[in-house]
């Protein structure tokens, strides 16, 4: 009997954390984020990667994994160095991640990793396979996998004042998103 709770009780842990990523998985973040949202402190960034079904149709679905892989790394790694050990960061589905942390550290962190992001992203393609900057697949051209982030803060005025230091940046109510397109 023991042991039957145990796997249950592991089960239901191990559901709860992305075996890929090895990031806390939508089930656990769902119940952080609502509470970070009570706290004016804490921002939320939510990162998107797009365009990602070429490179899975092409390359496999063990190749989009890795993409997932990569930005979960990327995420982990800038948060670590540019923000506080209290941050949270998990894993919403294939394409989605958020970062909780300070509202100040918000704007530094999502623009590093989207910089990154941008500096790196054809490392995840055959360069014969690139072609002005698409994506081509058995002729068809197709945009190259782009990171976009979206920031949610409680103070406005902060927002307001560092979306002119966002490239392709856009102001909506207390959201700032960034579309990050590829580089040559």
């Amino acid at each position: 009997m023991l042991r039957m709770r145990n796997s249950v009780q592991r089960a239901a842990r191990e559901s709860q954390i992305d075996p890929r990523t090895g990031l806390p998985s939508a089930r656990l973040l769902l119940p952080v984020i609502d509470a970070a949202r009570a706290n004016p402190a804490i921002a939320m960034l939510e990162f998107t990667i797009n365009h990602t079904e070429p490179l899975r149709h092409a390359y496999g679905v063990l190749a989009g994994g890795d993409v997932s892989v990569y930005v979960a790394q990327l995420i982990a790694r800038t948060v670590h160095e540019l923000g506080h050990e209290d941050d949270f960061i998990g894993y919403l589905d294939e394409h989605q991640f958020v970062a909780l942390t300070k509202t100040a550290s918000a704007m530094p962190i999502a623009e590093r990793i989207a910089t990154t992001f941008q500096q790196t992203v054809r490392n995840h393609y055959n360069k014969a396979a690139l072609v002005n900057n698409q994506f081509v697949v058995d002729g068809v051209a197709y945009p190259m996998m782009t990171l976009t982030y979206r920031l949610f803060a409680p103070d406005q005025a902060w927002i307001a004042d560092d979306v002119d230091t966002a490239p392709h940046a856009h102001r909506s109510g207390a959201i700032v998103w960034c579309a990050c397109p590829a580089t040559r």
